[in-house]
């Protein structure tokens, strides 16, 4: 992501921090409700093209019988944590321009 798109995004946000959040919590919490908030929504994004295939493979497996699912789910869990990893560094880099943003 570059830094004109990057600055766009935080800008964004604390728009809807200033229009939503006011009077709620005090200028200097809201990155503690806007992370959370930003990274389960990109977690959410990250994992909707493969959430039909693993609930189909989950019932497929509960059908059957077969207590020990984890061999089976394993390449799902392999792919679940680099997506997780990948939504981890976009959030520090959120976190960051958030932090610099609650300077103003």
């Amino acid at each position: 992501m570059d830094q004109a798109t990057h600055n766009k995004i935080v800008s964004f946000i604390w728009g809807i921090a200033d229009d939503v959040l006011r009077d709620l919590f005090k200028r200097g919490k809201y990155p503690d409700v806007i992370l959370p908030m930003c990274v389960i929504r990109r977690m959410d994004a990250v994992l909707e093209p493969s959430k039909r295939s693993v609930l189909e493979m989950k019932t497929m497996l509960d059908d059957a019988g077969i207590t020990d699912q984890r061999a089976a789910l394993e390449k799902f869990l392999t792919d679940f944590c680099a997506d997780i990893l990948a939504v981890e560094r976009e959030a520090e880099g959120l976190l960051d321009g958030l932090l610099k943003g609650s300077a103003r």
